[in-house]
C-alpha cells in the first residue's frame, strides 16, 4: 500500500478556474469510475497531448460546425460570470511539459499553465459529449466556447486600442522633440509591419501612420525652402 508524502514534503498543486457545469461533469466522472478528480483532469491532460499539442491532429475533421480543435478555449466564467477555483495534483513531468509549451511563446493564446488546462478541459468535455451523446454537457461546452470566442475578440480590441494609443504617444513624443530623423525611420518601419496589426484596426493604425509621414514631408520641404533662400541671400 501507498503512503502519500506528509503535506509538508508535497509539491503545491496546481489551480485554475473553469466553469461549474464542466467541473460538475469531472465531479461526477470521479465518483462514477471511483477515482480522484485529479485523475480525471490528468488523464485529459494525457489525451490532451496525445492529439492536440501534435500540430499533424489539428488537420482532424469535426463533425460539430460550432466546435475547432484548431481553437484555444481559456475562458474561465460561464454565461452568468461565474466560476470556481480548482486545486488538483498532476504529473510532476507533464506539469514541467505544460510550463515549457506556454513559456516557448509558440502558442501566444496560451499566457499561463492554467490557460492551458482550461484549453484541455473544453476539449475533453466537447469529446466526452459527443461520446455519451450528452446533449446537457454539449450545451454547456458549446456555450463556453462561444464566450472565449467573444473574450478573444474583445482581447484583440484591447490590444488594437493599447497599440495604437501607444504608438500615438511615441510619435507625438519623438515629433516635439524634433526626432525628425528617428520618427522617419520608426514610421516607415512600422508601415511595413502593419500588416500583423488585425484587419478590422488596420485602417486606423495606417492612418496615424501616413499622418504623421505627411508631417515629415512638411518638414522636409521647409527644409529645402530654408535652404533655397540661404543660397539665394548669399548670391
Amino acid at each position: 500500500m501507498q503512503h502519500r508524502k506528509p503535506l509538508s514534503q508535497r509539491r503545491k498543486p496546481h489551480s485554475f478556474s473553469t466553469t461549474e457545469g464542466l467541473w460538475k461533469e469531472v465531479a461526477q466522472a470521479a465518483a462514477r469510475e471511483h477515482v480522484s478528480q485529479s485523475t480525471i483532469i490528468s488523464r485529459a491532460l494525457l489525451q490532451y497531448f496525445a492529439t492536440k499539442v501534435t500540430r499533424s491532429s489539428w488537420d482532424t475533421d469535426e463533425e460539430s460546425s460550432w466546435y475547432d480543435a484548431k481553437k484555444f478555449y481559456t475562458y474561465s466564467e460561464d454565461k452568468k460570470g461565474h466560476s470556481i477555483q480548482i486545486r488538483l495534483w498532476v504529473p510532476k513531468n507533464l506539469a514541467g511539459q505544460v510550463g515549457r509549451v506556454v513559456n516557448s511563446g509558440q502558442i501566444p493564446e496560451y499566457k499561463s499553465p492554467q490557460d492551458f488546462y482550461r484549453d484541455s478541459l473544453f476539449h475533453r468535455a466537447h469529446d466526452v459529449a459527443e461520446w455519451l451523446d450528452d446533449g446537457e454537457l454539449r450545451t454547456e461546452v458549446g456555450m463556453a466556447i462561444l464566450l472565449a470566442e467573444e473574450d478573444a475578440i474583445n482581447q484583440t480590441k484591447r490590444d488594437a486600442e493599447a497599440l495604437i494609443e501607444a504608438t500615438r504617444t511615441n510619435l507625438q513624443e519623438a515629433w516635439d522633440k524634433g526626432e525628425y530623423e528617428w520618427l522617419e525611420e520608426h514610421v516607415n518601419g512600422r508601415i511595413e509591419k502593419a500588416s500583423n496589426v488585425p484587419e478590422q484596426f488596420r485602417a486606423d493604425y495606417m492612418d496615424l501612420l501616413k499622418g504623421y509621414k505627411k508631417r515629415l514631408r512638411e518638414v522636409a520641404k521647409g527644409k529645402i525652402r530654408n535652404i533655397r533662400k540661404r543660397a539665394d541671400t548669399a548670391n
